[in-house]
């Protein structure tokens, strides 16, 4: 496992803006709280109660009574002043220019971006996985969160940032009622790191798990972008799938023309309706409120995708949760049978196809990552029970 300061050094900030934490703070620095666990760095601010407690508070779908009870303790430990006393390790980080020919820092760029004069940067490095990438909290002095910044550290995480800003900016044209989008506050670069920043969407807190997604939900989704109709041999998706076999190993590639012919016979001569694809919407992703569903992490987003990946995304990655990797196969088997309706009632004509090109999607999305537990056998799954 990578040390966490050399995540920072790595990911985010040049090792030179870092220092390991001192009792006393040097002037342009300003001190965080380092916290490791899982794969995952959590860095607060020491010297601002409200910020570090702010940083604890974003609650999901997937926010469980217990996790909502150690946030909520979280938030008020930090809250009264009681984070410098349980911090085993502290990192200094540069916040401001020595001189004005030097560099701008995070800091400064994201105060500008946010609109304000100066802030507070808490910041979660998630578990080690190919689209990971550092997530920043923008505070002002007194703890209020003025956006959310995410920060490509490479190549690939760059075009993810830079594709999720882009999107969300041309969805805001489309009204919605059920769905409610972060604003784009600033899309741009720092260092060579694409940022983007949007508007603080953290929803609020319930002791109990809300009610998946409806029809309507699903419906409106899939709406933002033009909707249109193929079959399975017309649609332009599965032509994209049939033409990238190359990347994919052989066998699992013999599997995705199985796939896509079964798929074929299934649907028939029956239009399926293709519209857009949020692509990670999952319990984690979303937020249920009063004034409608808060939805986060559009990086995969696309148009001109059948519609239904998104019920069967949802519902097969809380499935996961039960299941376990050896299971997922029966697992989407499961999902497919027992949100049939949903998907009939969304135009799709035939969900037992729907969930082949599903299972092609995902070899897709996860082709060369060997660390995905419940991929193997998946497809061959939904090809033997179709």
């Amino acid at each position: 496992m990578i040390d966490p300061l050399e995540r920072l050094g790595t990911e985010l900030w040049a090792r030179d803006d870092l220092r390991a934490g001192t009792k006393r703070t040097p002037d342009g620095y300003r001190s965080h709280a380092l916290f490791a666990a899982g794969g995952v760095v959590l860095m607060l601010p020491t010297g601002r109660r409200r910020a570090a407690a702010e940083s604890m508070v974003r609650w999901t779908d997937a926010t469980t009574a217990p996790e909502l009870f150690l946030r909520a303790t979280g938030w008020s430990a930090a809250r009264i002043g009681l984070l410098p006393g349980v911090v085993r390790r502290r990192v200094d980080v540069r916040s401001h220019r020595a001189a004005i020919e030097d560099p701008v820092t995070l800091h400064e760029y994201l105060a500008e971006a946010c609109g304000v004069p100066e802030v507070d940067l808490s910041v979660a490095f998630g578990s080690e996985r190919p689209n990971r990438k550092p997530i920043v909290r923008v505070h002002t002095p007194d703890g209020r969160t003025v956006g959310f910044a995410k920060v490509g550290w490479n190549e690939f995480t760059n075009e993810l940032v830079t594709q999720e800003g882009r999107t969300l900016r041309q969805l805001q044209r489309f009204p919605t009622r059920r769905l409610v989008l972060p604003r784009v506050l600033h899309l741009g670069s720092w260092q060579g790191h694409a940022v983007s920043v949007t508007t603080p969407l953290v929803g609020s807190p319930t002791w109990t798990r809300p009610a998946a997604p409806n029809r309507e939900t699903f419906r409106e989704l899939a709406r933002l972008g033009d909707v249109t109709e193929h079959t399975v041999s017309q649609s332009p998706r599965v032509a994209g799938y049939l033409a990238r076999r190359s990347v994919l190993d052989a066998d699992v590639a013999e599997l995705v023309t199985r796939a896509v012919e079964r798929a074929d016979v299934l649907g028939g001569d029956r239009p399926f309706p293709h519209g857009r694809f949020h692509g990670d919407f999952t319990p984690w992703n979303v937020r249920s409120t009063g004034r409608g569903l808060i939805v986060w992490d559009w990086e995969r987003t696309d148009d001109g995708v059948p519609v239904g990946y998104d019920v069967l995304h949802f519902h097969f990655q809380r499935a996961l949760g039960r299941t376990g990797p050896g299971g997922s196969g029966d697992a989407l088997v499961g999902v497919i049978r027992d949100h049939g309706t949903m998907l009939r009632e969304l135009g799709v004509p035939d969900p037992s196809a729907l969930g082949l090109l599903y299972g092609i999607e995902l070899q897709y999305r996860f082709a060369g990552i060997t660390t995905i537990g419940w991929l193997p056998g998946l497809l061959e799954t939904l090809v033997a029970s179709s």
